[in-house]
């Protein structure tokens, strides 16, 4: 009997199967997901934000302290600057503004994932790094009271995600402008995609598919004038890391060694060693955290996550 028709069709089935399970296992990646979640966002903003008003550069990675940090979109514009964190997600959504892991629910499994807000905030600091966003300056008996304060709490105080880096150095990137930015005017946005649900109140800037779009466009009082917009463009075009594949995986790299809880870590205030110390007394005793090495002289800590 003569198998070779019989080879020849499971051959051609095989032909465009393999080819089809590859495309779906690679949809299904992380990588994909975020890729496609932001494209859905580039094209919600190209139908619905005017080019000319709303600014935008997006897949923005900035020099910090620590390394790097990736920005999925800016938008400038005369009623502010935007900064966009996108997550391509489904199934439901369980998180409040102030808890650092926020929770996904898919049909029986569950998954945590970071608070979107608390890592958009490191995108805000780099931001207002690069563009030397100016703070106001407290009164003397205000900034009295201020340094008194701190002094009580240095001996405790732990530094989460949204202070590990110290971003109040002057950056080798950053571009000085006409006029300083003031802080108010930065804006964090998160837009969730992919069909997910909220299951708990979440604020406003907490957004769903083109959600993000409607919110931006809430904010109707003119900041910035076209010269300042133009001049922020330019500060972040400067400042920002070529957007190469050399860059991304440098970046990747960056993520890794600031997840690796046992890797070598360098002060971003002083650039010492970190080391590993325990607290010794208080309600966190036995706790540990990577302290500067130069204690007391710098008194940079952050979280010690095994």
């Amino acid at each position: 009997m003569d198998f070779t028709p019989i080879i020849a069709q499971v051959w051609g089935m095989l032909g465009w199967v393999i080819p089809l399970m590859l495309l779906i296992g690679l949809l299904k990646s992380p990588w994909a997901k975020g890729q496609i979640g932001e494209l859905l966002v580039r094209l919600f903003a190209h139908w619905q934000l005017d080019k000319q008003t709303y600014r935008r550069l997006h897949n923005v990675t900035l020099n910090t302290p620590d390394g790097t940090t990736q920005i999925d979109h800016v938008f400038l514009s005369p009623y502010g600057i935007f900064v966009l964190e996108t997550k391509n997600m489904s199934g439901w959504i369980f998180g409040s503004e102030k808890q650092a892991q926020w929770t996904q629910k898919l049909y029986k499994r569950t998954f945590k994932f970071q608070n979107p807000l608390r890592q958009n905030y490191k995108h805000l600091k780099a931001l207002e790094a690069t563009l030397g966003v100016n703070r106001p300056l407290e009164s003397v008996g205000e900034a009295g009271k201020a340094r008194q304060k701190q002094a009580r709490k240095r001996s405790l105080r732990a530094v989460n995600e949204h202070s590990e880096p110290v971003f109040n150095a002057v950056l080798p990137t950053q571009v000085a402008l006409q006029r300083p930015v003031d802080p108010q005017h930065l804006h964090s946005v998160i837009t969730f995609v992919g069909g997910s649900t909220f299951k708990t109140e979440v604020p406003a800037n907490v957004t769903q598919g083109n959600g993000f779009v409607r919110y931006i466009k809430s904010f109707q009082q003119p900041v910035f004038s076209a010269a300042e917009v133009d001049a922020m463009l330019h500060a972040l075009q400067t400042g920002r890391r070529a957007p190469t594949l050399a860059t991304h995986r440098e970046h990747v790299q960056n993520l890794k060694r600031r997840s690796d809880p046992t890797a070598e870590r360098q002060c971003p205030k002083c650039g010492s060693a970190l080391l590993i110390r325990t607290v010794k007394s208080g309600a966190k005793a036995g706790q540990q955290f990577w302290g500067c090495s130069t204690f007391p002289k710098c008194r940079t800590m952050q979280v010690f996550e095994r």
